[in-house]
């Protein structure tokens, strides 16, 4: 149980650092221009969930659903 209980919390650990690199890519001189669209679609081709997604970029996760749908039917 203890070793459950570990990877679990490096898990969390893991998961927060990459939220942490991805809002500072999308914050970053190069990023912090493009539209919300462009952030989402980059964000979830690195396998972002669209509440993670949502919370990175500051907008609703309806609109990250929306408009990650929107373009896979293009």
């Amino acid at each position: 149980m203890a070793n459950e209980d570990n990877l679990h919390e490096i898990s969390i650990a893991i998961n927060q650092l990459a939220k942490l690199q991805a809002y500072s890519i999308v914050q970053s001189d190069e990023w912090i221009a493009k539209k919300n669209v462009e952030k989402i679609l980059f964000l979830n081709s690195l396998g972002f969930r669209p509440k993670d997604i949502s919370e990175i970029i500051q907008t609703t996760i309806g609109t990250v659903k929306k408009e990650i749908s929107t373009h896979k039917n293009k």
